[in-house]
């Protein structure tokens, strides 16, 4: 089999997958709102933790499966990021709660399990190889700064090269992805069976619990209207995959930029604190960083746009929507900020700190992207929704509470959500054209500040050669030192010279 048809087998698994979670789970809502805790507890416990596992498990397949499909490279590694960020997710929801592991949705099962009386022997294997998969699996990998990043951003472009640029093979994060999924699946069986089993010793039939796959919170085929409309002219799904092109090339040129200017900066010893930090060379320094920041929310915003209109199924876009809707309140918040103290952190208040005194133009140009930004987060009542869309944390009395975040997601009409996507990312084109133009304009500087500090370098490298000639009798020893200097020389030269 070669490796298109296996690619294409798996996209078909994966979509299958997601299609029957996404039934199971609404099932699931459904159940838990017409199942009285007091007459059947354990049975509405089971369903609870099924709900919560369900969700986690399709959280992290929607991704997957959006990696999969994409051809576009830099759509790729965003998707591989969320992948590893839903992971993280999901791993800290049914297991890690640092210290007290009493709190763990395993544990809270466990329990019920054997508080039913049906804990057979097939259960207690299935629980002790989950154990174990968990134990490896949490030995081996943590992805708090993937998911930190993916879900709250980073104002370090070296995290963002690390966790993201980074991404250039799949094979770990599949493999990644295949552990997650095993242990899902564990799980998945283990509060199926527990759910029937809890029916039977109450003598209720599978047909008494509503098996209804519609919901109230998930219904109407209202994202797969919104995305037949969008889709209907090939306008968007064109713009976003031109887009991704584009300024995925030009986020790797940014970040190549950024990496030379950093080598420069280890070569002078720079390191830590720039040192050169209120010369124009560190500036520009500073500002690549903030360009390659801008970039990145950039293609963020494009690769989860696209992913959402090639959605299957109403829950799957509606997840979708869920992560476009946390990625643009995160977006939001770290470019301009929607309180006074995010604002004086922002990439923009910080982008504006390097306008030259002396380019009238381009302070004029920032006077009116602040009344572009600052409109830009006037509803300040979103990020109290993306709070709520975001965290799922369990709860022995809510095992499998994620009716909220579904709750929640039904207040947003997708059309009107999905065009202030797009409102953003044309902000975005203008944050970055003002980007370029900054550069250009500091570029005219920072040609002067340079030649100041090459010459600064050839008069350093050419003492210590003289200090070297006169004081070093060693012929080898002198020739190593000098060969030493001449390459550091030339390697900061054509760095600067190249940058």
């Amino acid at each position: 089999m070669g490796k298109e048809e296996f690619i294409s087998r798996l996209i078909d698994s994966m979509q299958t997958t997601v299609d029957t979670l996404s039934k199971e789970v609404l099932m699931a809502i459904n159940r838990n709102e017409v199942m009285l805790k007091e007459k059947a507890f354990s049975a509405y416990a089971f369903n609870a933790c099924l709900m919560g596992v369900d969700f986690v498990y399709i959280n992290v397949s929607i991704s997957a499966l959006a990696a999969l499909k994409a051809d576009n490279e830099h759509a790729k590694r965003y998707h591989w990021k969320n992948v590893v960020a839903g992971i993280s997710e999901g791993i800290k929801y049914i297991y890690t709660f640092k210290e007290n592991e009493k709190k763990t949705l395993i544990r809270y099962l466990t329990t019920i399990l054997n508080d039913s009386g049906i804990m057979i022997p097939e259960i207690t294997v299935s629980l002790s190889v989950l154990q174990d998969l968990l134990d490896k699996f949490t030995a081996n990998w943590d992805g708090k700064d993937m998911r930190d990043i993916a879900l709250h951003y980073d104002k370090s472009t070296e995290k963002l090269i690390k966790e993201t640029v980074g991404i250039t093979d799949e094979e770990p994060y599949a493999s990644l992805l295949s552990d997650y999924l095993q242990i899902m699946n564990i799980l998945h069986s283990i509060c199926m069976y527990g759910f029937i089993q809890s029916l039977i010793n109450r003598n209720l039939s599978f047909n008494d619990i509503l098996q209804n796959e519609t919901s109230r919170y998930v219904g109407n085929d209202k994202h797969k209207k919104a995305i037949h409309a969008l889709l209907k002219e090939d306008k968007f799904k064109t713009a976003i995959e031109e887009n991704l092109e584009e300024y995925g090339k030009r986020f790797l040129n940014s970040c190549s930029i950024f990496k030379k200017l950093h080598k420069v900066n280890e070569l002078l010893g720079c390191e830590g604190k720039l040192k050169l930090s209120n010369t124009h060379f560190g500036k520009l320094y500073k500002l690549h960083n903030l360009y390659s920041l801008v970039l990145y929310s950039m293609l963020d915003l494009l690769s989860i746009t696209d992913s959402y209109l090639s959605s299957k199924t109403e829950l799957e876009a509606a997840l979708n929507m869920r992560y476009f809707l946390i990625v643009k309140t995160s977006v939001l918040t770290h470019i301009v900020g929607y309180t006074e103290k995010e604002a004086s952190i922002s990439l923009w208040n910080e982008i504006k700190g390097f306008i030259p005194e002396s380019d009238s133009q381009l302070h004029d140009m920032a006077v009116t992207m602040d009344s572009y930004l600052r409109e830009s987060v006037k509803d300040q009542n979103i990020k109290r929704k993306r709070a709520k869309l975001l965290h799922l944390s369990f709860s022995k009395n809510k095992p499998g509470d994620v009716k909220e975040i579904l709750s929640v997601l039904d207040t947003f009409d997708p059309l009107s959500e999905f065009y202030k996507v797009l409102d953003l990312i044309k902000l975005l084109v203008k944050v970055i054209k003002f980007l370029d133009s900054l550069i250009v304009s500091m570029d005219k500087e920072v040609t002067i500040e340079n030649q100041k500090l090459l010459d600064k370098i050839r008069c350093m490298s050419s003492s210590l050669r003289d200090m070297i000639e006169c004081n070093v009798k060693d012929k080898v020893l002198k020739e190593e030192l000098l060969t030493s200097i001449n390459d550091n020389e030339f390697k900061i030269i054509d760095l600067l010279n190249n940058r």
